[in-house]
């Protein structure tokens, strides 16, 4: 768990604005990420990983409603679970996985510069194999 209070701390100006006071863009107040795995004797394992963002401003001015272009304004929290199940091979010293991150599809932005919204990434499933020498 992560708790940021960042903000501008001097005099400084941007376009004929006095932004001192203002949090920092793309600087969340609250970053919170936990993780369960379990393993079994029997080779099986699982792991889930959630992950929370807090509310961030994507501007120095600290804009709030978004512009027309999308390049300003707040960037809602969001909550995002990843989970991977896998399995040891043990005689053949490797392992097998399936990954998938933002289990729940949940949409959000994941930024807004330098040409607008772009959105996070969407539930993205991968299978791996793993071998150790």
């Amino acid at each position: 768990m992560t708790y940021v209070n960042s903000f501008y701390d001097a005099d400084r100006f941007v376009s004929d604005v006095n932004i001192k006071g203002n949090r920092t863009p793309y600087a969340p107040e609250w970053f919170i990420n936990s993780s369960l795995k379990v393993e079994g004797n029997s080779g099986f394992g699982a792991k889930l990983t959630a992950n929370y963002v807090g509310d961030q401003f994507g501007d120095e001015l600290n804009t709030v409603e978004a512009s027309l272009d999308g390049t300003t304004g707040l960037l809602p929290s969001y909550f995002l679970l990843d989970a991977v199940v896998s399995y040891q091979i043990a005689k053949w010293n490797s392992a097998v996985n399936l990954s998938v991150k933002n289990l729940t599809d949940e949409r959000y932005i994941s930024t807004r510069r330098p040409q607008g919204i772009r959105v996070g990434l969407p539930r993205f499933i991968t299978a791996g194999f793993e071998i150790n020498f």
